[in-house]
């Protein structure tokens, strides 16, 4: 009886605070019902990673911007939205909207909502989503320089919105679709508590279930923002992180974790891995684990060559680095040809992104929906089938993209006149086809499995070295 009833307060709760978020549109006479085999671990938008969670949010809670049947953001609880001649200032105005207790929806709910996330005491998962955005004094805040109330976003009345960024930011309207950006009712969530986390104490969880699964998961987002990151790949015997950097500072952070043996020890933790190809069944015993910055296994070769055949003059003092990939682009700065922890970047500055910001400009401005497989095609090759006057503003807008990725690689201390830049990755084409740069100083890595085949030539090299010494 105890559990039945347990079950019946947590449907209520569950009810009773869908009921307190924005409302965008009337369910009157339409039912709409959707199953899933987990239950929702949080009503707290802004602070759930589950992805059952996140969709069935995505349902209940509206955001500026909500996703249409191609995934293109359509306003929601924006009216409307300008943008600064500069791209630094976002000023958002809200449309009419109610709370269920038919209080208003404000643009103070934004303001609450967006800067308890980011409040580190509060050590919520879905601050990695504003890590994406270049938000003024959000890098301070993580930092711990500066408090989360600083946070650029600002309601300068109850229907007007600010926004000011650090640099340009053409995927925000996108990202601003998602529940992590949603409004929040301040008196509500307070008048919840703690109660408002999580639904586990309606459940009759013990305080020490209730501990270790939902109060330790925000403890410890310190520690998975570092170890969850990683993307983990097996390649000829060698595991290699592919993705080691999504936080500023992070990247330094975890070389050094991994100097330390700690991740490497981890990652051996199992030897023998088995698997089934083509009706054949395969086993690796794993010797070894070696773990490298990305992009560098692309350069073991180019480092060694260099060495052997220039008395390591082109790599003598520092050599930027640059692998964009289709998402980002991860910036690293080698010393002598080691890379230098202190000096690993991940910008949001990739493929997909320049093509969804040439697709959104062309619809703008001559409002046809430009294939993206028509502009990735162009930006391989830089041609396309297509009018004059489209072509040319195609042709501006990457080129204006490739100034920007130019304009990051700047600020992070890449000077031509000081040291080469490597370029590696699918992304390599767009600097390569649209950009102005300095051809003597500008090196191109073509090969796209470049990196396969370094961490090849390293693990050989290795596995020689160990053999020469057992020797």
């Amino acid at each position: 009886m105890t559990r039945n009833l347990s079950r019946v307060l947590a449907v209520v709760l569950t009810v009773a605070m869908v009921m307190t978020f924005a409302c965008a549109a009337s369910a009157e006479g339409k039912v709409l019902r959707v199953t899933q085999n987990v239950e929702m671990d949080t009503m707290d938008s802004g602070n759930t990673g589950d992805g059952y969670t996140t969709s069935i949010m995505s349902l209940l809670v509206d955001s500026l911007f909500r996703l249409d049947a191609n995934s293109q953001p359509q306003p929601a609880l924006c009216e409307s939205y300008t943008v600064s001649d500069d791209g630094l200032t976002y000023t958002f105005t809200l449309r009419d909207s109610h709370w269920s207790n038919g209080n208003p929806v404000t643009a103070a709910d934004f303001e609450y909502a967006w800067k308890r996330v980011v409040c580190p005491a509060n050590g919520f998962e879905h601050t990695f989503m504003f890590n994406y955005l270049p938000i003024k004094n959000l890098t301070d805040i993580n930092a711990g320089k500066a408090d989360y109330t600083t946070l650029g976003v600002t309601a300068v009345d109850d229907k007007t919105l600010v926004v000011e960024l650090t640099a340009p930011c053409n995927w925000l309207i996108r990202f601003l679709s998602d529940t992590a950006f949603g409004p929040l009712n301040q008196a509500f969530v307070e008048s919840c508590g703690d109660q408002y986390i999580t639904l586990a104490r309606t459940k009759g969880v013990d305080t020490v279930a209730m501990t270790v699964k939902h109060v330790l998961r925000n403890v410890l987002t310190g520690v998975i923002t570092v170890i969850g990151p990683s993307v983990v790949n097996v390649l000829t015997g060698s595991l290699v992180v592919e993705k080691a950097f999504s936080v500023p500072g992070i990247g330094g952070l975890l070389i050094t974790a991994i100097q330390e043996n700690d991740y490497r020890q981890y990652m051996m933790r199992k030897r023998e891995v088995a698997y089934v190809f083509n009706d054949v069944l395969y086993r690796i015993n794993f010797v070894d684990c070696s773990i490298f910055p990305q992009g560098y296994a692309a350069m073991g070769r180019i480092i060694d060559d260099d060495k052997r055949n220039n008395g390591f003059a082109g790599f003598a003092g520092t050599v930027m680095m640059a692998d964009i990939g289709n998402g980002t682009m991860n910036i690293m700065q080698l010393q002598n040809g080691r890379p230098d922890e202190k000096h690993c970047w991940t910008e949001v500055l990739g493929v997909n992104q320049c093509v969804l910001t040439a697709k959104k400009q062309m619809m703008d401005k001559y409002g046809i929906d430009l294939p993206e497989q028509t502009i990735e095609n162009y930006l391989r090759t830089g041609q396309a089938r297509l009018r004059q006057e489209y072509l040319d503003q195609l042709r501006s807008i990457v080129r204006g993209y490739v100034t920007g990725l130019f304009d990051s690689l700047r600020a992070h201390g890449y000077d031509s006149r000081m040291m080469p830049l490597y370029i590696m990755g699918g992304g390599g084409c767009l600097v390569k086809n649209f950009g102005a740069y300095d051809k003597g100083s500008v090196i191109f890595i073509d090969d796209l499995h470049a990196s396969a085949k370094g961490y090849e030539y390293m693990t050989l090299g290795m596995l020689w070295s160990r053999e020469r010494a057992r020797r």
